[in-house]
């Protein structure tokens, strides 16, 4: 059998699909059939200590949609995390102070500069204001096929 890469908009368009049936059947609009699509990442640990740039390559072209810093070691004080694309720019909305407990949780939503090229990378880049504590990251993201 023979498999051949297909944009979305292909795959809901063929009448046996599973996209289509979804759309048709369930009455599932574009954006919640997206849904489907959302990838994540788990990097880490990321130290809170220091002054640090954490790369991260994509090998596909991607959107980030979210990212979420889960405190593992306790840290005794605020560390700010910010995600940049690959041209070094802030993504808009693109930063978290992270602090306290372990699994204190920090969302981090970017709206905008946060798309990354195919072979290209981005950084999570933390200013390093804690003497201790660690987090990890889950990386939400969408591949552009489109």
């Amino acid at each position: 059998m023979t498999y051949t890469a297909k944009t979305k908009n292909q795959l809901r368009g063929e009448s046996g699909s599973l996209l289509k049936k979804l759309g048709t059947e369930f009455g599932l609009i574009d954006t919640e059939i997206d849904k489907f699509k959302e990838e994540f990442l788990t990097i880490g640990p990321l130290l809170a200590t220091g002054a640090t740039t954490f790369r991260i390559d994509f090998p596909f072209a991607v959107t980030i949609d979210k990212a979420i810093l889960f405190t593992t070691v306790a840290i005794d004080a605020s560390s700010n995390f910010w995600l940049k694309n690959a041209a070094g720019t802030g993504m808009t909305d693109g930063s978290a102070n992270a602090y306290g407990a372990v699994a204190t949780r920090q969302t981090i939503t970017p709206t905008a500069n946060n798309t990354i090229a195919a072979d290209a990378s981005m950084n999570v880049v933390c200013d390093g204001a804690a003497s201790t504590g660690e987090v990890l990251m889950q990386l939400a993201y969408t591949r552009n096929t489109d």
